[in-house]
């Protein structure tokens, strides 16, 4: 497995099991930095603004940082990095009208217990400046903006007397997860095929959000080819958090054959269980693959938006407190990640000990 490189880079098999062992449901050792920084994608005049979330062991006298300037979270502003060894990367993908920090509760966890969590916002499809006209273009360009991610922080931010110098082994590669629109995305990085003639048909008979984006994108950027396979050869499993998008996915899932996390909500609307979750899961060519129905959990229970916009009407009577979906998440994730890195004690937590969560598996 490919895990088993990552641990040779890093002492090997034995020394990684001997290592003491954090409950998934727990905040980990590790104290939480964030750093703001840039990403450059081909083509794109605007850099890309990247949040990074990394581990910390001495985060004493950094400033707490606060979320869009506004909520503060649990992350300690460019404290310094515990880079002794090097980090499993997840890179994150924001949903439709969202932005990097959207989830900032999962991406804090994570860091606390030792991933280095890299999220863009991708331009035109933030909460500041959500073009609906440019979905044709961020279709095909939302993976590149994780690529160009990954690459900065390879290239510049991790490398020799870089911030993060010593966090990261190329080798290794990373995960990839997202919410909605960017659960979509981390299945086409994964290797979900973009099947423009399967995907006619589908919208022809059931209609879709990225129907016509979808096909028009592609007359535009890729005049004349009926596949587009955008995935990268970097990914090493992929999570996605209520994704969107099943009408774009419907020919490809079946090429997307890497471990693979879905997690949506019973309760959720804008991408509901029956026709986006479930086939997108139940369409993978992933053998190792899970699905997690969280009951009663909508949309927007896996981010913080009642943090972020308490005032919006979804944030209103949610069918699962937040705090519990949260934990959920968190729970589920982290767990999930460990065993894929070699960690069988967290496999207890798969699923969770709380009957909210369903749990399907192969």
């Amino acid at each position: 497995m490919w895990w088993l490189l990552a641990l040779a880079c890093t002492g090997g098999a034995e020394d990684t099991a001997a290592a003491p062992f954090h409950p998934p449901d727990q905040p980990g050792p590790y104290a939480v930095g964030v750093t703001e920084k840039h990403a450059t994608v081909t083509g794109l005049a605007e850099p890309l603004p990247v949040l990074v979330w990394y581990p910390s062991e001495d985060a004493d006298g950094a400033e707490p940082y606060a979320y869009g300037g506004l909520v503060p979270g649990g992350a300690a502003q460019d404290a310094p990095a515990a880079c002794e060894e090097a980090r499993p990367v997840v890179l994150f993908s924001h949903g439709n009208g969202g932005v990097s920090f959207q989830s900032y509760f999962l991406t804090e966890r994570l860091a606390s217990h030792g991933f280095l969590v890299v999220a863009p916002d991708h331009l035109y499809n933030t909460w500041t400046d959500n073009d609906e006209d440019a979905l044709g273009d961020l279709i095909f360009r939302r993976p590149l903006d994780l690529a160009a991610a990954w690459a900065s922080l390879v290239n510049g931010w991790s490398a020799p007397g870089g911030p993060l110098d010593g966090c990261v082994n190329e080798a290794a590669g990373f995960f990839v997860a997202g919410h909605s629109f960017g659960g979509f995305t981390a299945l086409v990085m994964g290797g979900a095929v973009l099947d423009l003639s399967a995907s006619a048909d589908w919208c022809a008979e059931h209609g879709g959000w990225l129907c016509d984006p979808l096909q028009e994108g592609a007359v535009a950027t890729w005049p004349g080819v009926d596949e587009i396979d955008l995935g990268d050869p970097g990914v090493r499993g992929v999570v996605a958090l209520a994704p969107a998008g099943y009408e774009a996915l419907v020919g490809g899932l079946d090429q997307e054959v890497l471990p693979t996390l879905v997690m949506g909500g019973t309760a959720d609307e804008q991408a509901p269980m029956d026709s986006q979750v479930q086939p997108i899961f139940e369409g993978l060519g992933s053998r190792d693959a899970a699905l997690a129905a969280l009951d009663g959990a909508d949309h927007f229970a896996f981010t913080n938006l009642c943090d972020l916009l308490p005032g919006d009407d979804a944030c209103v009577d949610p069918g699962i407190p937040t705090e519990d979906a949260h934990a959920l998440v968190d729970t589920v994730v982290t767990a999930w990640l460990d065993v894929r890195l070699g960690e069988d004690r967290a496999a207890d937590w798969l699923p969770p000990d709380d009957a909210r969560v369903g749990w399907t598996a192969r």
